[in-house]
């Protein structure tokens, strides 16, 4: 019997998507109230500012929603082959952390 392996989601604003882990540790978002430090294990999902968000926003697992401009620049992610991307934030339309 196969084993099912839990990966994180990125899907690419061009509607491409790929599954793999997340290897950013921390999230920065800068907020109209200041700058936030965000753990990945806290993260349930961002999406990126674009055409259905006019802001980057940040949601928690327990459901807190930051908004603002996320300071990573390049989301690193590791595919199940091992493989390991870096990945233009500019290029992302969302990502849902599966695996925390």
């Amino acid at each position: 019997m196969a084993k099912t392996i839990i990966q994180d989601a990125i899907i690419f604003k061009n509607g491409d998507f790929i599954n793999g882990r997340v290897l950013n540790k921390i999230f920065n978002i800068k907020t109209s109230y200041g700058p936030i430090a965000i753990k990945r294990k806290e993260v349930a999902h961002i999406h990126m500012r674009g055409t259905q968000f006019t802001q980057d926003e940040i949601m928690t697992l327990e459901r807190n929603k930051f908004t603002g401009i996320l300071q990573e620049k390049i989301i690193d992610v590791k595919l199940q082959s091992g493989q390991e991307l870096k990945i233009e934030k500019n290029k992302i339309l969302t990502i849902m952390m599966l695996t925390n």
